[in-house]
């Protein structure tokens, strides 16, 4: 699946090794025909069952601060995704994986702080 890139070498005079034509094949053919397997392991909906054991303003806090991460890597998949639309960016390969990355990291930013609002604790009114 792999080979030595003939003629390359990296710094000390390393041998390079790239995809075999056999491997760009077979990835090739699993790109085209895999189905994902959506059952992996989901720490944020993993968190959402577990903060329950918080009181309630801690979990509130909780979320809240975990909606603010996910907005800091959306900001980030963004720019990467803007460098990756540039004209000749090495990074133009990843584009589309960066778009992904960003709309997730909304969405689960979005969900969160919406965990927040709904865990949080209602204000006491004060008597004037």
């Amino acid at each position: 699946m792999i080979a030595e890139v003939p003629g390359d070498t990296g710094p000390r005079r390393r041998r390079v090794y790239g995809i075999s034509d056999d491997g760009a094949a077979d990835l090739r053919e699993w790109l085209a025909t895999a189905t994902l397997d959506p059952g992996g392991r989901n720490e944020a909906l993993l968190r959402s069952v577990l903060l329950g054991q918080l009181d309630p303003r801690s979990a509130a806090l909780a979320f809240t601060t975990e909606a603010e991460r996910h907005r800091e890597r959306a900001t980030l998949h963004e720019a990467l995704r803007d460098e990756a639309g540039t004209k000749g960016s090495p990074l133009a390969p990843l584009r589309l994986a960066f778009d992904c990355g960003a709309r997730i990291e909304h969405a689960l930013a979005e969900w969160a702080q919406a965990a927040a609002d709904e865990v949080r604790p209602a204000r006491r009114r004060t008597r004037s």
